[in-house]
């Protein structure tokens, strides 16, 4: 009997670890409709790093679509576009710093974008 409670302990504090191991990121990004003959619009997003590989488990706004960038030491490289919000659900992410933006539709001022990146961490 004790030798069951012993081992009914520790997957016990196994599966606790690896619940409290894995992390939730947030990466968001905005874009502002530009003005003007050129038009240009204004994109921003933090770059945020990942430490670990992750999946995309939710996604905020973005209702028109978003892309991810991967920043590197020469800019951003586009490494995902998503029409749809839920076609992001479960797309991975590897060690790397990203950014994120949203699309923006005609005669809309400004958008905005934030997914969520559950890491093993």
């Amino acid at each position: 009997m004790k030798k069951r409670s012993f081992i009914l302990s520790s997957l016990l504090i196994f599966s606790l670890t690896s619940l409290v191991s894995a992390q939730t990121i947030t990466i968001s990004g905005s874009q502002t409709a530009g003005t003007g003959v050129l038009h240009e619009a204004k994109l921003e997003s933090k770059p945020v790093e990942l430490e670990s590989s992750g999946s995309i488990i939710r996604v905020e706004g973005g209702s028109a679509g978003f892309w991810i960038n991967r920043v590197r030491l020469g800019g951003e490289n586009t490494i995902a576009r998503f029409f749809r919000p839920n076609e992001a659900i479960g797309y991975s992410l590897g060690i790397g710093t990203y950014t994120v933006y949203p699309n923006i539709l005609e005669g809309v001022s400004s958008a905005r974008v934030k997914i969520y990146v559950e890491s093993e961490k």
